[in-house]
Order: structure tokens, then C-alpha cells, then sequence
């Protein structure tokens, strides 16, 4: 797998706990401050997975736009001696970054890859995207980053704003909440945990800004480093679209990631995987955030003797509710699901998921529970990280043969009705998720 650079400003534990929309460890860390000093909004897209060489030292240079969807924007670069470009994958980015468009060259610096499943206090850690060498920023975001980084931009004169009671889960203290003056075209003074506009070059940013620190912390968990007391900045430019058009094309590099928008599918049972071939009945939605949960019972009774249940995680929109009672019919195996229409009817989704290459027997099993041959085939090497060296296809023996490749999307004919198909690629696994029109 890929080194992940944390950027975002949280205690070290090996993980870093992500911070939520009140700048807390995913419950009421700094409520207790919040009541004195102010809710703490500490900006969430502040990371970056890097697949390529093991240990890749800081960068600094070029990068292509490998891929840009919304929430997947990946940037190839060559590390000094890489046989082949290593691949910056940033998350959380907001939707309007996904505009760069497809082999835009553009310049990142990137801090050196973690060690592998480190273990101690956090790293200064960064990571910038720039429309060219010294050129305005897209994003940037670091912590304890050189100053040196982030120019035009500088920061000085801190002043702390509020003290008052401290509580993230793991340790509890005092925090003293900081602001500094950032310096662009003009200077604008941000307090910890806040964002504010600045300008600078002629372009417009958000600044969020983290400096805290903590008197005499109470530790309560023992894989814990922190609390966090580095001083971090996260960029972000206002309007990246403005940017896109002074961006240099050039040609997309020659192994790379589709640029469809992914859409999944997942079949969870809740007694365990099974090899199942029955009908299910639709009972109700479950709760989720984002996409569509739908709850069916089996025919097979759980541990009470109550009907088992099949939980159907869809992307929006990828499969319509059926109503209350309605009667679907549903293939499982180690390998691959499919569900059908009543009594083994028509195809309606499959999923897949699989080792990279197929041998014989997963060939043999999810040509039995799909109905027609699905097979893999190496496209090129990708990287010189041992976790993905290739990327490979996915092909269909459908009505007219398909090719599915790693994060891009095709349609197939099967039985008469049109399909989407999607497929991802990930540490040596494919997954294929087909779902009809």
C-alpha cells in the first residue's frame, strides 16, 4: 500500500484521529474550551496517500493531473532514480479542485513518506500543489513545514486569544488558543481554528490556521503522542477554476488511472459471508450518510431463528427501492454477487471482487454466479511500489465483449439490457460492480 502523509492537525498514535467540523477527535474533544474560547473549526482536507518507491524522500517539481474526479484528484511525479512515476493521491479535497483537467502539468512539493506503520510523535509533514515553479497555490497544507513553503505567504506575531480547559479523549490539560498575522498581499489576523480570507498574488485564499498548545497534559491512552502543539496552516485557493486556465497541457503519462467517477456496490451479510442461492425479500432503507442502504431478509434463519439479513450499500441513484415485500433473487459466493429478478430472473447488479490475476477456480466461480466469463489482463506497470506494480483490465465475455479498465467505465449488453460497469483496482485486488440501465 501506499505511504499516508498526515497533514491534518491531530494527536499521534500510529493513526491520527481525524478532526471533525468542531475541530474535535470525533466527539466533544475541546467542548469544554468551546464554552469558553469558541468552537474550533480546523479545516479536514489535509492528506495525501503516495503509491510509488518505499520511502520516497521530500519532492519538490513537476507533477501531471493523473486523474481528477470529485474527491479523487491524483498527480504523477518521478522521484530522482524511480523507474516508473509514483502517484500523489490527495482526499477530502472540496469538489471544485476535480476541475484541473487530465495531463495539466503543474508543481507539488511533498514532505518524505512516513516510515511504514511509524510509531511516535507526528512528523512535520506537507504537502503543496502550485499552477507552476513559484506560481500561485492551488492548496497547501503542513505542519512544523519550512517557512519557505508557503511563500508569498509568511506568518508572525502570535498572540494567544484564550485559555481554558482542554479534553480530546486521550489526554485532557489547558490549551491556550493562539492567533498569528498572515501576511499576503494584505494582512489578516486568524485565530486558531479559523479561517479567513487572504490575498495574495491577486488570487484569493482561505487560511485556516492551528496553534495551540497545552499546559501539563493528563495522558489516558497508551498508544497516544500529543496533544498535537505544531503549528499548522492549511491554503486553499477560492476560486481554482480561475487558475485551470493558465495551466500548461501536455500529454497524459502513458500507465495511468482512468477518470470516470466511481460508483460501488456492497453486499454484507450480517451472519457472516455465505454462499447463498436464494430469493431475499426487501424489508426497508437503513441510515447512512451519502449513499443508499436497503435491508433484505434471507431464507436462512440467524442464531434466534429470526430471518438473516442482506445489507444492499449502493451508490445514489445505482439501484431503485423496490417496494416493502417485494421478492429479488440473490447468487453469493467467496468471489462475486449477483441480484436477479424474482425467481433467478433477469440480472440486476453484480459485484466482484477478486486477486489480480484471476486463476481458474475464481474464473470458474464468478462465471457461475454471473453467467457469462469475466477475466483480467495485464495492461502495464504502473508503479515500482510492491503493493501495485500493474494496473490491469477487467474484460466480459457479454454479448459484445467488453474491456473494463481500473477506475473508468464501459457499458455492456447482457441478456438484452444495457449495463454500466465500473471497476476499481487496489493492492492487488479488482473490484467490478455492474449495474442495469
Amino acid at each position: 500500500m501506499g505511504s499516508l502523509l498526515l497533514l491534518a492537525n491531530g494527536a499521534s498514535c500510529g493513526e491520527a484521529k481525524p478532526l471533525d467540523d468542531a475541530g474535535t477527535h470525533g466527539n466533544s474533544a475541546d467542548s469544554a474550551a468551546a464554552n469558553k474560547c469558541g468552537v474550533r473549526n480546523y479545516s479536514s482536507s489535509a492528506g495525501v496517500t503516495v503509491l510509488g518507491p518505499d520511502n520516497v524522500l521530500p519532492y519538490e517539481g513537476p507533477a501531471i493531473v493523473e486523474r481528477s474526479v470529485p474527491n479523487d484528484l491524483i498527480l504523477a511525479f518521478t522521484p530522482t532514480g524511480a523507474a516508473t512515476p509514483a502517484h500523489a493521491r490527495l482526499f477530502s479535497l472540496p469538489p471544485k479542485f476535480s476541475s484541473l483537467p487530465v495531463g495539466a502539468k503543474v508543481w507539488i512539493a511533498k514532505s518524505a513518506d512516513p516510515p511504514f506503520l511509524s510509531f511516535g510523535p507526528a512528523l512535520p509533514a506537507w504537502f503543496t500543489l502550485r499552477d507552476k515553479k513559484d506560481g500561485h497555490f492551488f492548496m497547501a497544507s503542513g505542519a512544523d513545514a519550512a517557512a519557505a513553503l508557503y511563500a508569498p505567504f509568511t506568518f508572525d506575531n502570535k498572540k494567544a486569544t484564550c485559555t481554558g480547559p482542554f479534553d480530546d479523549q486521550c489526554a485532557s490539560g489547558t490549551a491556550t488558543y493562539s492567533s498569528v498575522d498572515v501576511h499576503g498581499d494584505s494582512t489578516v489576523a486568524i485565530e486558531d481554528g479559523h479561517t479567513g480570507t487572504v490575498p495574495a498574488g491577486g488570487v484569493a485564499y482561505d487560511v485556516n490556521i492551528v496553534s495551540k498548545t497545552v499546559a501539563n497534559p493528563i495522558v489516558r491512552c497508551g498508544d497516544y503522542f500529543g496533544p498535537d502543539e505544531r503549528f499548522g496552516v492549511d491554503i486553499k485557493a477560492k476560486d481554482p477554476a480561475s487558475l485551470v486556465a493558465t495551466l500548461e497541457m501536455g500529454p497524459p503519462i502513458a500507465c495511468a488511472l482512468d477518470n470516470a467517477e466511481q460508483k460501488d456496490v456492497t453486499f454484507t451479510f450480517f451472519d457472516g459471508s455465505v454462499n447463498y442461492d436464494d430469493k431475499i425479500v426487501y424489508t426497508k432503507r437503513c441510515p447512512t450518510d451519502g449513499d443508499d442502504c436497503f435491508l433484505f431478509n434471507l431464507t436462512l434463519p440467524d442464531a434466534n431463528g429470526a430471518p438473516s439479513v442482506v445489507q444492499i450499500l449502493a451508490s445514489p441513484g445505482l439501484f431503485p427501492e423496490p417496494p416493502a415485500g417485494q421478492e429479488l433473487w440473490l447468487t453469493n459466493s467467496d468471489a462475486a454477487t449477483a441480484l436477479r429478478g424474482p425467481n433467478h430472473g433477469p440480472l440486476l447488479l453484480v459485484q466482484v471482487k477478486a486477486a489480480v490475476p484471476f486463476d481458474a477456480a475464481t474464473k470458474t466461480e464468478v462465471a457461475s454466479v454471473v453467467g457469462f466469463a469475466v477475466d483480467t489482463r495485464d495492461r502495464c506497470r504502473y508503479s515500482d511500489n510492491s503493493s501495485q506494480t500493474r494496473l490491469w483490465d477487467v474484460t466480459l465475455a457479454t454479448t459484445t465483449p467488453v474491456v473494463v479498465r481500473p477506475y473508468g467505465h464501459s457499458t455492456a449488453t447482457i441478456g438484452g439490457r444495457d449495463f454500466d460497469a465500473w471497476m476499481w483496482e487496489d493492492s492487488g485486488r479488482v473490484g467490478l460492480t455492474l449495474a442495469a440501465h
